[in-house]
């Protein structure tokens, strides 16, 4: 089918008026298009030539439609239709706007901490939602979350369907090599790269120890409240580990700490309230810690009763010593 220009597909199927290109990928172009059965606008992607995928590759394109049709969530794209014209596949899907998360965070920064942690919130959810569903994303970034703004709250959907496929297809595994396997455990390793890029404002680094290098900032100075006093850079560090004992085993997870972890952040202040200095030779940096960091509420609790019977017992000791 051809593609070259609007004017030789102006429909497909008698059905979708074909508007303008939105994009054109590896595999698909992109229409947005009138639907005349539904009386809506829509994306319509027709796999973009025929003749450079297998047999393989368009079973594949099959089953990731049949995936991704399977979806029913308000914060994630629709699939409304998967068909063939020509000869040609093609997939139509909701039209939604907003602006990608990429171009967002290029724009402007979230305002805060608590704001990005109520984004990654939401795309945690949406993963464990497509999760429950027995589908995984396969290609997950910030290009593939749409940022909407809702009453001054940053709202998130996710885009980019043609790209799903079941968790347990043949098609995602390849047993000679572990890092390309797509499984759940890649979808939450997306979730980590995203994190730190939204946070930091710049790419990852290759590694699934990022401490070092996601503390450090401008000036060489350790981050305290941006990331949540090493609340954020943890997140992230078991989101990327590929220690099956210290990586998380499902989004619920990731959603639970990161609900937890703005929980215990509202409650702290804006400046710690201990500072140490880091090992000889890095005199000019600080360590910023909390106390809360190293002591539970009921050792803080007991410390504070014991000084208090301490200063108690002086004053009573000294007024007796006076008397006698």
């Amino acid at each position: 089918m051809p593609q070259d220009s609007l004017a030789e597909l102006p429909k497909v199927s008698n059905r979708y008026q074909l508007l303008d290109v939105v994009k054109v990928d590896r595999i698909w172009t992109t229409y947005r298009a009138q639907d005349h059965v539904l009386k809506r606008e829509v994306l319509l992607k027709t796999v973009k030539d025929l003749d450079c995928l297998s047999e393989a590759e368009l079973h594949r394109i099959e089953s990731q439609a049949r995936s991704a049709a399977r979806l029913s969530h308000p914060k994630v794209e629709a699939v409304l239709d998967f068909g063939s014209f020509s000869g040609t596949p093609y997939l139509v899907s909701d039209c939604l706007s907003g602006q990608t998360l990429r171009d967002y965070i290029e724009s402007k920064a979230i305002p805060n901490l608590e704001s990005a942690m109520d984004v990654f919130i939401q795309m945690a959810e949406i993963v464990e939602y497509m999760h429950d569903h027995k589908v995984i994303h396969n290609n997950l970034s910030l290009d593939s979350f749409l940022v909407i703004l809702d009453g001054g709250q940053l709202e998130i959907r996710l885009t980019g369907l043609d790209f799903v496929g079941d968790i347990d297809s043949s098609h995602n595994q390849d047993p000679a090599n572990t890092k390309s396997r797509r499984d759940k455990y890649s979808d939450l390793r997306a979730l980590g790269l995203i994190f730190h890029k939204v946070l930091l404002r710049r790419e990852a680094p290759a590694t699934s120890q990022l401490s070092g290098a996601f503390r450090k900032v401008d000036e060489g100075h350790l981050i305290s409240r941006q990331l949540g006093y090493g609340l954020m850079d943890s997140i992230v560090d078991r989101c990327l580990s590929d220690d099956n004992r210290e990586r998380y085993q499902s989004a619920f997870c990731v959603k639970k700490e990161l609900i937890e972890g703005k929980r215990r952040l509202m409650t702290w202040d804006e400046t710690p309230l201990y500072l140490e200095p880091v090992p000889k030779g890095d005199e000019s940096l600080l360590r910023k810690f909390r106390i809360g960091e190293f002591m539970d509420d009921g050792t803080f609790l007991m410390v504070n009763c014991s000084l208090l019977l301490a200063i108690v017992g002086i004053v009573l000791y000294y007024l007796f010593a006076r008397v006698l």
